[in-house]
């Protein structure tokens, strides 16, 4: 039997930066079954290794993946990351969390009209969505 697949759904109105790479020099753990799904207005070669950062949440911070899929959609590439180093799981999981963060803030914002810091907004994410959340049982 296989693997289950879990993926994470990158929200599309936060900026992501997606660079092509050289293989990386760090020893592999082997392949995670925590995905990353995202959007990209380029394609991506399968097998291709790709440095991703989301400036608005953490500027000059990157996280190593290796695209395993790349299919085009109405509004460009919908691309699919595997990762293979536990760091760089563990390192988008947190990355991610926090865009969702971000857009729960955003949301509450413009939906009550209420103004959170990122701290309670972080705090009242996570009480109410960090359960669902998406996690890798390798």
């Amino acid at each position: 039997m296989g693997s289950l697949q879990v993926y994470i759904l990158h929200p599309n109105e936060i900026p992501i930066v997606l660079q092509p790479m050289s293989p990386p020099s760090l020893p592999e753990s082997g392949p995670s079954n925590l995905k990353l799904l995202c959007h990209s207005q380029q394609p991506y070669a399968v097998g291709s290794n790709v440095g991703i950062s989301i400036p608005l949440i953490e500027a000059g911070s990157e996280v190593i993946g290796q695209v395993s899929g790349c299919h085009a959609d109405q509004d460009g590439y919908e691309i699919t990351v595997t990762f293979t180093q536990r760091e760089s799981v563990m390192r988008i999981r947190m990355l991610e969390q926090l865009c969702y963060i971000h857009r729960y803030r955003e949301a509450v914002r413009q939906d009550e009209g209420r103004h959170l810091n990122e701290h309670d907004a972080a705090l009242e994410w996570v009480a109410k969505y960090a359960a669902l959340f998406p996690v890798d049982h390798v």
